[in-house]
């Protein structure tokens, strides 16, 4: 992307110098065209030059040799004009097919960094999307851990009130095992009372019984002393 970028900065400076030089080219070219068309009317003065017969002074005729030679100079002059201003026509010719090629260049450099940076930005948008699936993951994945240490904080406290409640059901257990221990010495004395009350009251009875005929021989013997 970066090398793209600086072969588009690249263009664009080759345009503005091919803009300057064409420009400068211009200019020779116009300048060259006005120094032809000088020289052009010197040589079509000079051509016209009115006849003074046969035989010319010899003043003229240096004059007219000298002004030969001046339209000899200003026609090869003028024939170097032309091959430069071909030369620079071709030239300009030249730099503006340069031109057009180096601007179909950046043309297609510019499609291609704009393909480049949509593809960038789409990757981007990916990318975004793929971090933000990933911090949501995380995210889950941490609550899933503080629920998993939640849980486990919670099992050990169960386990540890398991622990406590199996400790008292241990006590609980060996207080009935002591209970029943004493409730069965308890049942046994308790027997042994309700045998002896029994016993008890089996005796209470033959005396009362033994008394009651006692008292009943006792008034037999009162009524026949009576009736005696």
């Amino acid at each position: 992307m970066e090398d793209l970028e600086i072969q588009a900065a690249k263009a664009d400076t080759l345009q503005v110098e091919f803009d300057r030089l064409r420009f400068s080219s211009e200019a020779a070219l116009q300048q060259l065209r006005r120094r032809i068309q000088d020289l052009e009317v010197q040589i079509a003065t000079v051509t016209n030059f009115p006849d003074v017969g046969p035989a010319p002074p010899p003043a003229l005729a240096r004059r007219l040799q000298a002004q030969v030679r001046e339209v000899e100079a200003f026609t090869t002059e003028r024939d170097a004009a032309h091959q430069g201003c071909q030369a620079l026509e071709q030239s300009e010719n030249a730099l503006v097919e340069a031109a057009t090629q180096l601007r179909r260049q950046v043309d297609s450099l510019q499609r291609r960094v704009t393909r480049l940076r949509e593809e960038r930005d789409s990757l981007q948008g990916e990318l975004d999307t793929v971090v933000r699936e990933r911090d949501q993951a995380v995210e889950r994945q941490q609550i899933e851990v503080d629920r998993t240490l939640k849980a486990r904080s919670d099992l050990h406290a169960h386990d540890q009130h398991l622990n406590s409640m199996r400790s008292s059901i241990s006590r609980l257990e060996q207080q009935v095992g002591q209970w029943s221990s004493t409730s069965v010495a308890t049942e046994r004395r308790l027997a042994a009372a309700e045998q002896g009350a029994a016993s008890t009251r089996r005796s209470r009875d033959l005396a009362l019984h033994g008394q009651d005929d006692a008292v009943r021989g006792r008034d037999a013997v009162v009524t026949d002393y009576r009736l005696l």
